[in-house]
């Protein structure tokens, strides 16, 4: 086997003396600098080029993904690759008038709801070769350990922090084949995943995660504002005055 990079890390094969199975392989080294800049090139882009992307790509993403822990090693996601258009269009319309209704019913006493017509959470990705929705297969549940069918909360902990990690192998994986991504959690929004779920023929059994958009990027995003690391590095009894008030929260956000 020959070494390769993954992620920017030297990934060289094992000698049959230094162990029984040849095929195993052990990351040489560990390019710290490398997967930091991959972390920090991953952005969420909300316009993409039309051009298609390949098996082999989809493939890629799919692959790193299947590769994230999950609790009790449950493996619980199935990743629904649409790509025919009139479908994501389909898509896009479903999830575009839920999420029109939701601004409707948010809207501050007083203020004008958004039009109907306005456009909703997919205006620049409806263009995007391909939508990914992570689904995760609740059957798992049982076969866990005890306290997973008897504690609600500890159940949703794991299934939900399971799939997120799932979710951001796929953008990471996505960054580094030059494709940008968007993370669509509008998939969720009142009667989306039923009318998905009929679409699609989903089975029951299959829970809604999120759906991905990926593609090529058609903008070049913003600067990420980003806090400090000072500010959110915390060691042992730290003390309440080393975290934030909640005045420099909302100065975070420009509502001073």
């Amino acid at each position: 086997m020959a070494a390769m990079f993954i992620f920017g890390f030297l990934v060289l094969p094992v000698s049959a003396e230094d162990n029984k199975d040849s095929s195993e392989t052990v990351i040489q080294k560990l390019d710290y600098e490398g997967f930091l800049e991959l972390a920090k090139k991953r952005r969420s882009i909300r316009k993409f080029k039309p051009d298609p992307i390949s098996d082999e790509h989809i493939e890629k993403i799919i692959e790193a993904a299947r590769w994230a822990p999950s609790g009790f090693n449950s493996q619980l996601w199935e990743f629904v690759v649409v790509r025919k258009p009139a479908l994501k269009e389909r898509i896009a319309e479903i999830i575009s008038v839920e999420f029109r209704k939701m601004m409707q019913r948010s809207a501050p006493e007083g203020a004008t709801p958004p039009s109907p017509k306005s456009a909703g959470p997919l205006m620049g990705l409806s263009k995007a070769p391909a939508y990914i929705l992570l689904l995760g297969d609740t059957r798992v549940r049982k076969y866990g350990p005890p306290f997973m069918l008897t504690d609600e909360h500890k159940w949703l902990s794991t299934y939900l922090t399971s799939l997120a990690i799932s979710y951001q192998y796929m953008a990471l994986a996505s960054t580094s084949l030059g494709l940008g991504s968007q993370w669509v959690s509008a998939v969720n929004l009142p009667t989306v995943p039923e009318q998905i779920r009929e679409m699609l023929g989903i089975p029951e059994e299959m829970v809604f995660f999120d759906m991905f958009v990926v593609g090529y990027p058609d903008e070049e995003p913003a600067e990420k504002k980003m806090r400090p690391l000072e500010e959110m590095l915390h060691y042992d009894d730290c003390g309440t005055e080393d975290f934030r008030t909640e005045e420099q929260v909302k100065a975070f956000f420009g509502r001073e």
